[in-house]
């Protein structure tokens, strides 16, 4: 499945909307891409290998900061959605109390 028979076709992968999976999946073709060169080279695959897993380790941890960053709203989102329509109804009550009080009928 991931061995094709042309040098340079990249074998199909499911598109997924996992930026993680995607990620994965190209590291992967990059290393079959750097064995394939070591091995028609003749070289060590060894330094090649090291620099795709360099090039690896810097885009994960560039997603993880990045979801990071969206995290704080993401915690905070649902708080207020909960919250938002009791402290609407506080506020309408307190309105309500006070110009009830000003005009001088309404609860007593």
């Amino acid at each position: 499945k991931y061995w094709t028979d042309g040098l340079w076709t990249i074998p199909t992968t499911e598109n997924s909307s996992c930026r993680v999976t995607d990620l994965l999946c190209r590291t992967a073709i990059e290393l079959r891409r750097t064995l394939q060169v070591c091995l028609i080279e003749g070289r060590s695959a060894l330094d090649r290998i090291h620099s795709v897993s360099d090039g690896f380790n810097h885009e994960r941890d560039a997603l993880v900061q990045g979801e990071l960053k969206k995290l704080g709203s993401r915690a905070i989102l649902p708080l207020f959605v909960g919250l938002a329509p009791a402290l609407f109804i506080q506020i309408v009550f307190v309105v309500y109390v006070i110009m009830a009080n000003s005009v001088g009928s309404g609860l007593e």
